[in-house]
């Protein structure tokens, strides 16, 4: 049986953690961005709906 070194272990979790928080930071980025622009459509046309606008153009 071969043996993994633990730098490549180490290695790699450093390389998951990256990887997780840089999504997790476009994941927010995505989320302000459909807030300040359904914010700014609700504002300037009274048949947007805020609440439905956000709801519609969010995703998981």
């Amino acid at each position: 049986m071969t043996r993994v070194p633990s730098v490549f272990l180490f290695l790699l979790l450093v390389f998951l953690i990256v990887l997780h928080q840089s999504m997790a930071a476009a994941h927010h980025h995505h989320h302000s961005i459909v807030s300040e622009t359904c914010k700014h459509s609700a504002n300037g046309d009274p048949n947007v709906n805020y609440t439905f606008c956000v709801e519609s153009l969010q995703f998981e």
